[in-house]
């Protein structure tokens, strides 16, 4: 490869990190609330019931506000 061409490379290669950079810093700065990973399983039993399990990793970010929990009703509380 000509001189030129890896000089070009790197000058690509370091406006890409200083982009990662930026992004990052913006992204902390902003700190905004979100859901940073979620997960959902289910066992379906025999007699048709099951056990949902939800997992979620929340950010709160700089807010004061929180969440209540969500649920789902059993079928003993429905009533059927």
């Amino acid at each position: 490869m000509s001189r030129r061409r890896v000089w070009a490379l790197g000058v690509v290669a370091g406006v890409m990190v200083v982009l990662a950079a930026i992004v990052a810093d913006v992204q902390a700065f902003a700190n905004k609330e979100r859901v940073t990973s979620m997960w959902v399983g289910a066992v379906i039993r025999a007699d048709g019931s099951a056990r949902i399990t939800e997992v979620f990793d929340y950010d709160f970010g700089h807010s004061e506000s929180r969440w209540a929990i969500p649920t789902t009703p059993s079928a003993a509380s429905t009533g059927t």
